[in-house]
């Protein structure tokens, strides 16, 4: 279509230090990757994402990584679904949050994973994060957990 910006560009601009620019990168690219497995191609880069210093940047990987396991026939999502996992209790408990949250796209899309879904969020600690969180956390978890079984 007339996208002025092609996906390389709005891929780059996920780690923009400008975050509302960065966020608008982010929908564009959520929308494409429900429309098109075009977005799939920057997979490795979404899982490279998780582990930035930058919790938005974290964030903005592990949704566009569950946002695209619906393309994915190369085995990338379970090849990397412990690394997602380790972000359910991210130090971030709003990283944790749509960590969770974006786990029904994964469910969506690969339903053979749900038992592995389940056991990382049941195993999951909520405990360390302050009192206004952990039953934030937990809401997430048992809405995605009643999804799933």
């Amino acid at each position: 279509g007339g996208n002025t910006m092609n996906i390389l560009e709005l891929v780059d601009g996920l780690q923009c230090g400008d975050d509302k620019f960065a966020y608008g990168c982010l929908k564009e690219l959520e929308k494409m990757s429900s429309e098109t497995n075009d977005v799939y191609n920057f997979m490795d880069k979404f899982i490279e994402m998780f582990s930035d210093s930058n919790s938005y940047v974290r964030t903005r990987g592990l949704r566009l990584f569950a946002v695209n396991s619906k393309w994915d026939t190369e085995g990338k999502t379970e090849a990397v679904l412990d690394a997602y996992f380790e972000h359910i209790t991210d130090e971030k408990p709003t990283v944790a949050r749509q960590c969770i949250q974006y786990l029904k796209f994964i469910s969506n899309a690969k339903p053979e994973l749900n038992q592995q879904i389940e056991n990382a969020l049941n195993n999951a600690d909520f405990s360390k994060y302050r009192d206004n969180m952990s039953p934030l956390l937990c809401k997430d978890r048992e809405q995605i957990l009643n999804k799933i079984r």
